[in-house]
């Protein structure tokens, strides 16, 4: 007697070599929007880290203030927040920001989302002359 086996989702990419470029986010999300593969997955064959059902497929943190997204290289959201209000003009006055700081993250539909969100209130001292 014979035993048969349904192969793995796992097989069935290596077989057919469907596999996206891990290292290719716009891949990965265009893999699991066509259930070629699945943020599981995707965590298992690359170590990144699942957030709310996503597969953050770049570590790298994102900032705003609502003027404009930057990338940064820091390692946290407080850092990334300190990173964007560096980016802004010095006018020695002083200011206080709120700056949202996120990752992005492919969830189980394919699409894009931000996890690990959190704002971050920065003050800059203003610059007294003596």
């Amino acid at each position: 007697m014979s035993t048969t086996t349904t192969p793995n989702q796992t097989d069935l990419i290596v077989n057919l070599d469907l596999r996206p470029d891990y290292r290719d986010a716009d891949q990965i999300a265009s893999a699991i929007k066509l259930g070629i593969t699945t943020p599981e997955l995707v965590a298992a064959v690359t170590g990144c880290e699942i957030v709310d059902g996503a597969v953050v497929v770049d570590g790298a943190w994102f900032a705003d203030d609502g003027t404009g997204e930057i990338r940064t290289s820091a390692e946290n959201g407080e850092d990334a927040a300190q990173d964007f209000a560096g980016t802004g003009e010095d006018d020695g006055r002083g200011r206080r920001h709120v700056i949202a700081a996120w990752q992005y993250a492919v969830d189980a539909d394919g699409d894009f989302v931000h996890v690990n969100r959190d704002d971050h209130t920065i003050v800059i001292e203003p610059d007294f002359d003596e």
